[in-house]
């Protein structure tokens, strides 16, 4: 379904939004082996997607920021969306960097998702 990149690929487009103190961590070679996504591991994508969160916010302006922002759980993205969603345990092992590269890639669906409920609740909430 989705085309593997080579770690070089991925550096090159993704690295450029992440956290700098992500950007050690992520060039580290670690391999994400199995799931639920624990430790430093977790740490470091919940990492990326709030870096790639904040890219992804300021691209699409969303009309009701705050309230998008209030939806935003990295922790519940890394362990309910990204790792049932776009990456299964058959995908598994696969290196850190290149699921990072994921969350950087197909993280503004989710985003825009967050904004059109955030828009949907600001319009309930008018009289």
């Amino acid at each position: 379904m989705y085309q593997m990149l080579s770690s070089d690929t991925m550096h090159r487009f993704s690295l450029d939004t992440v956290a700098p103190r992500s950007v050690a961590a992520l060039m580290s070679h670690a391999v994400i082996a199995s799931l639920p996504v624990a430790g430093a591991d977790r740490t470091v994508l919940m990492d990326v997607a709030n870096s790639a969160f904040e890219a992804v916010l300021e691209r699409i302006e969303p009309n009701n920021e705050a309230l998008t922002r209030s939806l935003w759980d990295a922790g519940d993205y890394v362990d309910n969306q990204l790792f049932t969603d776009l990456i299964t345990p058959d995908n598994l092992p696969m290196p850190r960097d290149e699921v990072a590269y994921y969350i950087d890639v197909f993280l503004v669906h989710h985003v825009i998702g967050l904004a059109t409920e955030a828009d949907r609740e600001a319009a309930e909430s008018r009289p």
